[in-house]
């Protein structure tokens, strides 16, 4: 399968998805894929047996999906602090 099959196709674990592959799919993602991409990421970022870089990169692809979710809920808001 290749990676634009995936793009196609992300009812997968994106949990189990590398940090290059997630940053690629994010550049597409919209909606509740793009706020999966977020938790996704943020949770990766906390990960103490993790090295610090890959942690900063995981943080990375967070806040710039994080970025990408636009709005002015109350919900949106407390995401976009968080």
């Amino acid at each position: 399968m290749n990676a634009d099959a995936d793009h196609e196709n992300p009812s997968r674990d994106l949990s189990t998805w590398t940090v290059e592959r997630l940053q690629s799919f994010a550049e597409e993602a919209q909606g509740q894929q793009l706020e999966t991409v977020r938790v996704v990421a943020q949770g990766h970022a906390y990960f103490a047996d993790e090295p610090r870089e890959a942690r900063k990169q995981w943080a990375k692809v967070s806040l710039q999906a994080n970025q990408r979710l636009h709005g002015d809920t109350l919900w949106d808001r407390a995401r976009a602090a968080q």
